[in-house]
């Protein structure tokens, strides 16, 4: 039986033993961890020479990017890496690009985010996106994009340019909503010439002093006025108030308020021309937009439009701003009478077809330019003669002939709840020609 020493000596003897072990492992531990930081800190330094090569290396790309963006006077350069994205259910690898590299010019939004692990298939209609300068080339010419436009009309007549100076909103159907409105006509109709947009791009700003000048030009110009072309004795001044009062209580809440002579406190001493003179166009401060139901087609169009256009670098530049709107703008309508024919597609030709329902008012006719005021204008119903009292001429051109059966052509709309009341006109024919004579002095 051993002894309490024993034990003792036992118990001594095998923590010096533990103790060595425990030293020995300490120590290995020790020069463990010491290697592993040596390692941790070689890793560091050679990550970060590795960041830093990569960082100069990225950098160079960017400036040389930047060099040619600037050197080509282009809005955007890129940098595509086409790679392998996943696999389809048969094992075949998805092609994928991104975009790894990008500059931009000032005011050019970034698609470098939205543009990683894009299908290989989107690839042209990104590239497409991406070119802000809607660049022509022989795939966009073979491969056009498809849009509403290329299955169905969007047609609009001109709106007046001395009614530019009273809205916020530019175009018939109020779409242009922020820039200057010549910028806007001159981009779109080079677009439509297809001009080249870095060419007209430079050229407006080498010529920024003509589109000031033409700007001013537009926002101090006036409408003609009938008593420029007719005698003062085509009103009866009675009828006139009478047709203000007609236009007040059926088309003021849209169409502004017109303060005329007559309503002035110094009226007594004036002309008869003074006392039909407008003196002051009470119109939206804001442009508003409204639908009345006429055609809806070229409303529609512009949502084929507002998108390409908003990225294209000259309207970013010009702060061209489109935005697809529900309907057209009630202009105010100063220079109404010469405006003819009416609504966005001149598809009612005169403001005695106007005032009339939808359904009464003529489904084709013949037009033509209006060189004589006896043979060529309706001074009674304010727009194109009909039938027998349209001249002779006209029927014999075919690209005269109005047909309101084309699509987006129709002459609906701008009736019911304003002219008319269940199909029925709300107008008598003397109130329709009171209507006329006061719309005839704006």
């Amino acid at each position: 039986m051993n002894t309490v020493a024993e034990y003792f000596t036992t118990i001594k003897e095998n923590m010096q033993t533990i103790g060595e072990a425990v030293g020995v492992f300490a120590v290995g531990i020790g020069l463990g961890v010491m290697g592993a930081i040596r390692k941790k800190n070689a890793l560091l330094k050679h990550n970060k020479t590795k960041e830093k090569r990569f960082v100069q290396h990225h950098s160079q790309i960017h400036e040389l990017l930047t060099e040619m963006r600037v050197t080509i006077r282009a809005s955007r350069c890129l940098v595509f890496q086409f790679h392998n994205g996943g696999s389809f259910a048969d094992g075949t690898s998805i092609k994928r690009f991104s975009v790894t590299h990008e500059s931009c010019a000032a005011g050019v939004t970034s698609m470098i985010l939205e543009s990683q692990d894009v299908l290989l298939s989107r690839c042209v209609d990104i590239v497409r996106i991406m070119d802000e300068s809607a660049s022509k080339n022989d795939d966009n010419r073979i491969h056009p994009r498809d849009s509403i436009l290329r299955h169905q009309p969007g047609d609009s007549k001109p709106a007046v340019w001395w009614n530019v100076k009273y809205k916020n909103k530019f175009l018939l159907d109020g779409s242009v909503v922020a820039g200057n409105p010549i910028f806007t006509n001159l981009l779109w109709n080079e677009i439509g010439r297809g001009s080249d947009l870095t060419e007209l791009s430079r050229w407006l700003d080498d010529n920024s002093q003509v589109v000031q000048e033409l700007t001013a030009a537009v926002f101090s110009a006036e409408a003609p006025q009938f008593l420029d072309f007719f005698p003062v004795e085509h009103f009866d001044l009675s009828t006139v108030k009478k047709g203000q009062q007609l236009f007040q209580e059926n088309c003021a809440m849209c169409h502004g308020n017109y303060i005329k002579g007559y309503q002035r406190s110094n009226s007594n001493g004036l002309s008869n021309r003074e006392l039909l003179a407008t003196v002051k166009v009470e119109y939206h401060r804001n442009t508003p937009v409204v639908n009345v139901g006429t055609d809806p087609l070229r409303a529609q169009g512009m949502s084929a439009l507002a998108e390409p256009l908003n990225r294209l670098a000259i309207s970013k530049k010009n702060g061209i701003v489109v935005e697809v709107q529900r309907g057209y703008v009630p202009p105010p309508l100063v220079g109404i009478w010469a405006r003819w024919p009416y609504l966005h597609n001149n598809s009612v030709p005169s403001l005695c077809s106007l005032l009339t329902p939808a359904l009464e008012r003529p489904v084709q006719w013949d037009v033509g330019e209006a060189h004589s005021t006896q043979t060529d204008f309706d001074s009674q119903c304010n727009g194109y003669p009909l039938g027998e009292k349209a001249p002779q001429a006209w029927k014999k051109n075919r690209w005269g002939h109005f047909d309101t059966r084309r699509r987006g052509m129709s002459n609906v709309g701008h009736d019911e709840g304003i002219f008319s009341e269940n199909g029925r006109s709300k107008f008598s024919s003397e109130d329709r020609q009171a209507l006329i004579q006061f719309l005839q002095t704006l």
